[in-house]
């Protein structure tokens, strides 16, 4: 009697196993369908990054909450490595903040979609995105190709032991055609939602190294998952950390710095000849500052073509100021501009003149308006920077307007 039954157990087990691979593909749909219709949710976890090849491995880790009540009721909390920002809104003011340099900035809900080149857009833009991106990976039903049940496992999440099915998924999209590549899903039993997945792929990083071959696992645990329920209300609360200070406008990082919009700090400083300069002088015009240095390549580049800005636009209102920066020795700054025949007013910069103008390399080109505000605001130096301080000048003077010239900088006379 017990080997009929003992049999009769197995014979379920293998039907049910049976049904289970073939319904693998419809029972993650369904789990992940509920991510794409959730109005609302609540979802906290961890990101580990693994990649090695035959020289190196790295490791990286992510943390996250995301949190969304309505439209005007969201809370993004995004640490990755180099970067930490915060987005928090309460239904009418936002709050941007960034925990590791301890500034937040504050303003009135947007009612537009973030604009990734609106300097006052980037931390929204950029902490969106990054948060959507842990979202949208749970939103992949539609590109399943394979999909099949491996065996049950129970987690150990914060301090929870988490019965989960576990699902090994190929998708269509994926671009590794490794055999070992795809991505598991441990979905929770009882509520079907995804508590971990692991995606696994290999890849070459260069064109030019096509045999180089880099191995990675990225898994993902998730800590709190809520759909459609509504979200604790201290989420979208934002209490002054202790000792923060309050600013116009954060930035991503010191590549990303940009004052446009803001009043020019004065150029309190001395000529390369030693004498001082009235920064009076500069009310009411139209002022080009160069940011650079004897020994900067683009730098050097770009005066070519400020010496051509110089010469078209000077008589017509545009004035051009340099500051040199990193040169301890004012001579060879000096016998640089002999020696090119750049006879524009030049500064020696300072290091309260450097801090004002948040200066943390050369060249760096602004542009301030007659109304003593900075128009454009760039560090670097690339042939499409020519086209846009061309629009600038055109914007703020249709007389400083060179035309298409300005995109031949770099071209000989």
């Amino acid at each position: 009697m017990r080997s009929y039954a003992f049999i009769a157990i197995l014979l379920l087990s293998a039907v049910e196993a049976k049904s289970e691979t073939e319904g693998a593909p419809g029972f993650l749909s369904a789990a992940l369908a509920k991510y794409a219709n959730a109005s609302s949710y609540h979802i906290e976890g961890t990101r580990e990054s693994n990649s090695s090849d035959d020289v190196q491995r790295r490791w990286e880790q992510e943390t996250f909450t995301l949190a969304r009540a309505s439209a005007t009721r969201y809370h993004y909390d995004v640490k990755i490595p180099d970067r930490w920002n915060m987005l928090i809104a309460d239904g009418t003011t936002e709050w941007e903040y960034q925990p590791w340099r301890n500034e937040y900035a504050r303003r009135s809900i947007p009612t537009t979609e973030p604009k990734p080149d609106s300097p006052d857009d980037v931390i929204r833009y950029v902490t969106e995105h990054q948060a959507r991106s842990y979202f949208a990976e749970l939103q992949r039903g539609i590109e399943i190709k394979t999909a099949e049940f491996l065996n049950p496992e129970t987690l150990s999440i914060a301090g929870q032991q988490i019965p989960c099915y576990v699902v090994h998924v190929r998708f269509t999209s994926a671009e590794s055609a490794d055999p070992g590549s795809g991505t598991t899903f441990w979905i929770e039993k009882e509520r079907q939602v995804v508590r971990r997945l692991s995606s696994v792929s290999t890849f070459s990083p260069s064109v030019v190294t096509p045999l180089r071959k880099v191995h990675m696992i990225d898994t993902t645990t998730y800590k709190i998952v809520d759909l459609g329920g509504q979200p604790p209300a201290t989420l979208f609360t934002f209490d002054v950390p202790r000792g923060a200070n309050q600013v116009s406008r954060l930035f991503l990082d010191d590549r990303s710095i940009d004052l446009t919009g803001f009043p020019a700090p004065p150029l309190n400083l001395k000529t390369l000849d030693g004498e001082n300069f009235d920064p009076n002088s500069l009310k009411g015009r139209t002022v080009l500052v160069d940011f650079w240095a004897s020994w900067c390549i683009p730098c050097v580049q770009q005066m070519r073509g400020l010496a051509k800005l110089a010469q078209r636009s000077g008589k017509k209102g545009l004035m051009v100021v340099g500051v040199n920066w990193g040169d301890e020795d004012r001579t060879a700054a000096r016998e640089f501009l002999h020696k090119n025949n750049y006879d524009w007013i030049n500064l020696h910069a300072d290091e309260e003149t450097s801090s004002a103008w948040l200066l943390h390399g050369v060249p760096l080109v602004a542009i301030i308006d007659p109304e003593g505000k900075i128009a454009y605001y760039h560090t670097g130096y690339e042939q499409p920077q020519e086209v846009a301080i061309a629009e600038v000048l055109r914007n703020i003077n249709p007389t400083l307007n060179a035309g298409a010239e300005l995109c031949d900088w770099r071209e000989p006379d």
